[in-house]
Order: structure tokens, then C-alpha cells, then sequence
């Protein structure tokens, strides 16, 4: 067994991207999922009291639609 449930914290977004360069996506989309990724930010919310932002600086958009295919492009080589 293989375990994944952490593997989508653990992608450089700039590995990512060059990654995707070479696969040859076109350079808007990356450009695109770079805009994307960048200056994203995370907070706990329970019982109506937030925790403070904190920026996200490595890591996929996890729930996103884009995730998955990110994954699987960052680890296909």
C-alpha cells in the first residue's frame, strides 16, 4: 500500500511549472496555473473564531479541479 493522503503538501510549485513547460503546455495555462498557486493563503475556522492567515508557499490547491492532474504531471517523470 501506498499512501497519498500528504503527497499533494509536498509539490514545489516551481518544479510544477517547469515540469509543465517541458511536457510542452502552453505557456498561457502555465502562466495561468502560476497566477493560480500564488499568494494563496490558509486559516482554521471552528465555532466562529478564525485563526490567523498564514500564506501557502508550497503545495497543490487541495479540492481544486487542478489538483490531481498537477499531482500526477509532478510526479510522471
Amino acid at each position: 500500500m501506498v499512501d497519498f493522503s500528504r503527497a499533494f503538501d509536498i509539490v514545489p510549485r516551481l518544479v510544477l511549472l517547469q515540469k509543465l513547460q517541458r511536457y510542452g503546455v502552453p505557456s498561457y495555462i502555465v502562466s495561468w496555473l502560476a497566477n493560480f498557486l500564488t499568494d494563496r493563503t490558509q486559516a482554521v475556522v471552528t465555532h466562529a473564531r478564525s485563526s490567523i492567515k498564514l500564506a501557502i508557499t508550497r503545495s497543490i490547491v487541495q479540492g481544486s479541479g487542478i489538483g490531481p492532474i498537477s499531482f500526477v504531471a509532478h510526479i510522471g517523470d
